[in-house]
């Protein structure tokens, strides 16, 4: 009876041993902190190969679409290719608005899609992008969080260091 006892402990062991060694492996290069990088509306904010300014946060009078009520957020950026190749910003449009916890995403604006995908070396353009915000939040400050693809230089060196990376822009 103690032999069995032995050998089943040593079993168990050896099993909770092996599972620890598992999850050490699958978890070794996950990135355990989280550094977002703030700036605020007018800096200048590196991507990359290129730059980008937040020039002007606008908001609008309360609109009204059906039973929906909204406030519409314009934010007029400014990119500049610094590069010395045609670059594509066009993720740029997918950046998030967000209030907290109350996150937005538009595909409305003013902007040159065409220009986006194709921006020539050492030139500007710029493109506004209007979301429909709850009025609960108009007045509030708010974070527009770029897209992590248009920085993955900055996000693989910052994984290098155990870290997750962001850009959000304090308006």
């Amino acid at each position: 009876m103690n032999k069995k006892l032995t050998v089943t402990l040593v079993i168990v062991a050896l099993a909770l041993a092996v599972w620890g060694i598992r999850v050490y492996k699958v978890n070794v290069g996950v990135a355990k902190t989280y550094a977002i990088k703030t700036y605020h509306k007018n800096d200048s904010i590196p991507i990359d190969y290129a730059n980008v300014r937040v020039k002007q946060v606008s908001e609008g009078a309360l609109q009204k679409a059906g039973s929906y009520k909204y406030i519409p957020v314009s934010v007029t950026l400014q990119v500049h290719n610094k590069s010395t190749q045609t670059l594509s910003v066009i993720k740029l449009i997918e950046s998030q608005l967000a209030y907290g916890l109350d996150v937005y995403q538009t595909n409305q604006g003013k902007f040159d899609a065409s220009q986006l995908q194709h921006l020539a070396p050492n030139t500007s353009t710029q493109l506004t992008m209007v979301f429909q915000v709850k009025p609960d939040d108009k007045g509030k400050t708010a974070k527009l969080y770029f897209s992590q693809d248009l920085y993955p230089q900055l996000i693989k060196d910052n994984f290098k260091m155990g870290k997750r990376y962001g850009i959000a822009v304090q308006l």
